[in-house]
């Protein structure tokens, strides 16, 4: 009887395992190595499959509630995903695509808002290094009126940056194989024989601002994010005079923080949807997201066409 109860038992826990594991623990696919498409959201991903021409989709799995869809495009095999927004949702999730799928690169289209006035809305920014903005630390005023703040002394404690009132920014601690300790990083690199292409593409595609003139496609330069959505006149100018950023959203720094964590060459394409404060009155994101997206989608889709 006891011999029957104890394989009763096994079965049960056998049984339970295989529903706790479904089909979510699948071990990650070894070949064929895919491109991931990758955006923050549905109205992102809708405009790149949109531009993107004749792709075949042969599968859709659903991880954690995140839909990957795989499939083909110019003959190549793909995946497309979308983060969802926030910098939390863009590093868990981006992991989990790499954890899952054999990802040779990550190609991301997007819309952000823009920190420079050399770049309207509608205009491209292709950074070649993604920085945090909100990495950090905050301190109180000092009490004795003079408008500074009580900085903490510590090894850590390397505010080069300058301080926007009480928020005080520093490098992000890093590490991954190779480091013994993590080491404090500034900046993410997309990689550089993207960055190469993205510059050749530029030169020939023709794409419309938000004033109707064609569009500056900046190849180079710097992104940052926030885990904030930023529309902040005074603060956007302490951003682009602290790091030289271009534009600013809600997910690359992240997606490139882990492809650098896993050694994964990944390129970002951020058309701007508004200015980031910068404009006279309400924020336009709404007026000009719909231009911006196709215009990122565009970029990504002649970049997806042309690799080899």
């Amino acid at each position: 009887m006891l011999k029957t109860y104890s394989l009763i038992a096994f079965l049960l826990s056998v049984f339970c395992l295989s529903m706790l594991v479904g089909s979510d623990s699948e071990p990650k696919e070894k070949n064929p190595s895919r491109i991931a498409i990758v955006a923050a959201f549905q109205g992102e991903m809708d405009a790149i499959r949109e531009e993107i021409e004749g792709e075949e989709i042969t599968d859709e799995i659903s991880i954690n509630g995140v839909k990957f869809i795989l499939g083909t495009a110019y003959g190549k095999k793909v995946v497309f995903f979308t983060t969802n927004v926030s910098t939390v949702n863009a590093a868990m999730n981006t992991q989990l695509l790499l954890d899952r799928f054999s990802v040779k690169m990550l190609l991301f289209s997007g819309i952000a808002g823009g920190v420079n006035w050399d770049l309207s809305k509608g205009d491209v920014a292709i950074p070649a290094k993604w920085h945090y903005v909100l990495e950090g630390a905050v301190f109180n005023e000092k009490e004795d009126g003079s408008g500074e703040y009580d900085v903490i002394e510590a090894p850590w404690a390397d505010f080069k940056y300058g301080n926007f009132g009480m928020i005080h920014p520093l490098d992000v601690a890093v590490i991954r194989s190779g480091l013994e300790k993590p080491e404090r990083k500034a900046f993410f690199e997309a990689d550089a024989d993207l960055l190469k292409l993205s510059a050749k593409i530029a030169a020939d595609i023709n794409l419309r601002n938000a004033k109707g003139e064609k569009a500056v496609i900046k190849v180079g330069g710097v992104g940052g994010t926030s885990s904030a959505f930023l529309d902040n006149a005074k603060f956007r100018e302490f951003i682009h005079q602290a790091w030289g950023t271009d534009c600013v959203d809600m997910e690359s720094t992240p997606i490139a923080h882990v492809c650098w964590a896993n050694e994964v060459p990944f390129l970002i394409i951020r058309s701007l949807s508004d200015l980031a404060g910068g404009q006279k009155g309400l924020n336009e994101m709404k007026e000009h997201a719909e231009g911006a997206k196709h215009n990122a989608a565009k970029m990504l889709n002649d970049i997806l066409k042309s690799l080899d």
